[in-house]
Formats: structure tokens, C-alpha cells, sequence
């Protein structure tokens, strides 16, 4: 593809559009995003065209004009410019969970009631995410793993992260982050540009779309060093003791990644076995992975226990002011105190 040929192709101009193809909530929510991550750099202070200039997502052309760059458009684009720029352009996750319905759960970026754009996608897949699993996220506010000290979930944003970043937009494959009751698996079109073994074992990194990596790498949920699918193999040998399967597929071209997810039910069918004080302290640590809360059924979700058992256990540490709840209608959401 003469894409992959040319090194910078994401961050040249895109003259048919102006700076008015970018959504505005995306951008502040990454500079927020930025800001955390990146809290001395110098381009904190800026401008919004100078920010957008500094960090590759807007480029001048030859008469000086500004204009979004393609990760630009991608990252923070309306989802109605992208497509009339990549007509075939589609995001897609779904929770395929609970066995009963086609899907559970989905965000898909042609929806209209969001941005659709690659950035977006990301913040609200792996907020999602994090209430699938017991193990703490300690990912910050916006969910990029800045702060984060567990692997797991460093994994599956990587993993994530990867699928947009190295994605042939081009093509007419989805790219595609399914959660099942037994795996995660992660689609993008596009061939490897490396061989399967070199990008497993690490250290080296070529990705499709360097500006569009580059943009995350300032939020960290990329290091840009090209171990994130050898952390993520020791990660999962080490925890669940299975490995994920990379595969590269043809006609069309397509790599997926499965992430087992049989070791995840199990340590949190773990959960139903405390008792006490040391349920409560895992609940407590689960509400802490998330500023936006939980509701019961989440919660249930998340450690495997039933329903009422949560809700007797979350009502017991609201009684005695161990956590916080907002309603919504008739929705209870409950939040540790310290995340009001």
C-alpha cells in the first residue's frame, strides 16, 4: 500500500477541510487528558491551533493556512467529516456478555449521538471496560494509563490502543473490540508491517499511523517502545497463566488479537467466597477504579456475586458513610467518598 510506504503520511495537511472538522468536546477532553498526563510540558498553555499544531493534529500548507492533519481528523474529527474524507471508516465495540441478546452493550461510531472519532472511542471503551473486571482499574479520570500500577489493565489499553493506531483506514474492515464472557478480541485492517514474532518479542515498533500513535503516547496509553505485546504475553502467562493469539488474516487483510478471558471468571467467581470485612474491602477497592461509580447490576457484573448480595453489602457500607450514591431517575449509582 503506497500508504505504508510514506513515513509521515498522517500528518500532512488536509486542505479540504478547516480547523471547524474537529469537535470541540474532544479536544478539551483530551487537553484535560494532556494535562494530567504530561503536566510540565510547555505546550499546556497554548493556543488551541498552537496545540493542535505542536502535537500533530493540525499542519500549515503552503500559503501558512492551518488545516487538520489525518490523525487529526481521526482523533478529533465530527464523524461526518472523517467518513466524507474515509468513506468506509467504522468503530465498533461490543459486549457480547450475557448469552441472551445480540449484544448487550455498543458503541459504534456511526450511532450519531457522539463524536465517532478514534479519541472518543477510545475514552468510552476503556471506561467500559473497567467495570467488566474485580481487579482495581487504576487508570486515572480519563482513563488512559497514567498512574496505573496494574498490568492487566495496562494490557488491555495497550490493546486497544494498538487496534486504532495501526489500523489501514483505508480499507473497508471495522475496526472491532469485542468483550465476550470468555475472551476479548481486537480487529483492525491492515497487514503487519513487521514480522508476527519481532512485534511479540518486543522492542521494535512501526506503526501505520505514527501522528495518530504519537497523540496517545501524550496521554500514556502508549509508551511508542514497541513492548506493549510482549508486556501484554507475560502479563497474561503470569495472571491467568494462558497467552493471547495474534493473528494476521487475508483477503481482506486484518489482524486480530484474542485475550482469553476464562483466568478473569475465575478470580472473580473468587469474590463469592469472602465474607465480611474482606467483601466489603474488595468492593470498596472495585467503586475506587472508577470516579463515575458503579450501579448494583455493574457490580454483579464485575465480581460474579448475585444482585441482592451486592446490594445488602453496598446499602451496609452506605449505612455506615464507607461510600457515597447519586441517583439517576431510578438508577442508584454508588461512589467511594473520596471520588464526589
Amino acid at each position: 500500500m503506497s500508504y505504508d510506504s510514506e513515513p509521515s503520511a498522517d500528518r500532512h495537511p488536509l486542505v479540504r477541510f478547516g480547523m471547524d472538522a474537529l469537535c470541540q468536546e474532544t479536544i478539551d477532553r483530551y487537553r484535560n487528558a494532556f494535562k494530567v498526563s504530561t503536566p510540565k510540558s510547555p505546550w499546556i498553555g497554548d493556543s488551541q491551533n498552537d496545540f493542535l499544531l505542536h502535537v500533530g493534529a493540525a499542519a500549515r500548507d503552503s500559503k501558512g493556512d492551518l488545516h487538520p492533519t489525518q490523525a487529526g481528523l481521526l482523533a478529533f474529527g465530527q464523524e461526518y467529516e472523517i467518513t466524507n474524507y474515509l468513506p468506509r471508516y467504522l468503530l465498533d465495540y461490543r459486549e457480547e456478555t450475557s448469552g441472551e441478546r445480540r449484544w448487550d452493550d455498543r458503541v459504534v461510531s456511526e450511532s450519531g449521538d457522539w463524536s465517532g472519532n478514534v479519541m472518543d472511542f477510545y475514552f468510552l471503551v476503556t471506561t467500559r471496560l473497567q467495570r467488566h473486571f474485580p481487579k482495581p482499574f487504576n487508570t486515572d479520570a480519563h482513563g488512559t494509563r497514567h498512574g496505573s500500577h496494574n498490568p492487566v489493565t495496562e494490557s488491555l489499553n495497550e490493546a486497544v490502543t494498538n487496534a486504532l493506531a495501526h489500523a489501514y483506514y483505508g480499507a473497508s474492515t471495522t475496526v472491532r473490540v469485542i468483550l465476550k464472557a470468555d475472551q476479548l478480541e481486537v480487529t483492525n485492517p491492515g497487514a503487519l508491517l513487521i514480522d508476527r514474532d519481532v512485534a511479540i518479542a518486543g522492542g521494535y515498533s512501526e506503526p501505520r499511523n505514527p501522528t495518530l500513535l504519537r497523540l496517545f503516547a501524550f496521554i500514556g496509553a502508549s509508551d511508542r517502545a514497541g513492548s506493549g505485546l510482549q508486556e501484554m504475553w507475560t502479563t497474561w502467562k503470569n495472571t491467568f497463566d494462558v497467552v493471547p493469539t495474534l493473528e494476521e488474516l487475508h483477503s481482506p487483510a486484518v489482524i486480530r488479537l484474542t485475550l482469553p478471558l476464562n483466568g478473569v471468571a475465575e478470580k472473580s467467581n473468587q469474590l463469592s467466597s469472602l465474607r465480611g470485612d474482606e467483601r466489603e474491602n474488595a468492593l470498596i477497592a472495585l467503586l475506587s477504579s472508577s470516579e463515575k461509580g458503579f450501579t448494583v447490576h455493574e457490580v454483579a457484573a464485575a465480581t460474579g456475586l448475585s444482585e441482592r448480595g451486592v446490594q445488602k453489602t453496598l446499602k451496609r457500607l452506605y449505612d455506615v458513610g464507607r461510600i457515597s450514591r447519586k441517583r439517576d431517575g431510578r438508577t442508584l449509582t454508588y461512589v467511594v467518598r473520596d471520588n464526589l
